[in-house]
């Protein structure tokens, strides 16, 4: 989930600049990775193989401390699913007024509304899915190989663009043209193979439902 807001993390930076939000992204992923090391090793340790992908699934739904950290998780994700409404309701607005070509002052007249009914709309379909889909895995697995798109695919593109702007191409702006290539060719392959296999899994009878 981190890359979808890192364009409003940025946006919300003391003085934003590419290289505070480059320390920023390393503190974050720092930690992120060490609490991840530190949780899956004493999974392990603790459970040997028969742990479980959500460590706190094998746990006794009586332990305490267990249910602490499972109220902690549910904060988290509260706090960070108003971020993420927040993107994908901008990028519907852009879609939208791209799609009907409005102007800028006539777009702020009714901008609210929009607003209230893309969010509204965006709640009541994340609901309905969570009430249909028994296990979020089924949906992680679905959905997952979109990361590889916010990896790979969407930077790769990105920089294709951003060179290509040039009237004159120099041997390293041929080179970052190549390593765009390279990841919209990884992103592209990460995402249909993840696909694939998730709709598979569910043609199997391990499926969403």
């Amino acid at each position: 989930m981190c890359h979808v807001p890192s364009v409003a993390v940025y946006a919300e930076l003391r003085r934003p600049s590419v290289p505070r939000f480059g320390i920023v992204t390393v503190i974050a992923m720092t930690i992120c990775n060490t609490v991840y090391t530190l949780t899956g090793s004493f999974g392990y340790l603790t459970f040997g193989t028969t742990v479980k992908s959500d460590v706190l699934l094998s746990y006794d739904s009586n332990d305490v401390l267990v249910n602490i950290a499972r109220v902690v998780l549910s904060v988290m994700v509260l706090s960070t699913g108003a971020m993420v409404t927040f993107c994908g309701r901008s990028c519907l607005e852009g879609l939208y007024l791209a799609a009907f070509r409005m102007p800028p002052s006539f777009a702020e007249k009714n901008e609210s509304t929009r607003r209230i009914v893309q969010t509204l709309v965006w709640f009541t379909l994340a609901l309905i899915t969570s009430l249909y889909v028994t296990d979020i895995q089924y949906a992680i697995d679905l959905i997952g190989g979109m990361t590889a798109l916010f990896i790979f695919f969407f930077p790769g593109i990105f920089l294709v663009q951003e060179m290509l702007q040039y009237s004159f191409l120099t041997a390293t702006r041929k080179l970052l043209i190549v390593l765009g290539l390279w990841y919209v060719f990884v992103g592209v392959f990460i995402f249909a193979e993840s696909e694939m296999l998730a709709i598979m899994e569910d043609i199997k009878g391990k499926g969403l439902y």
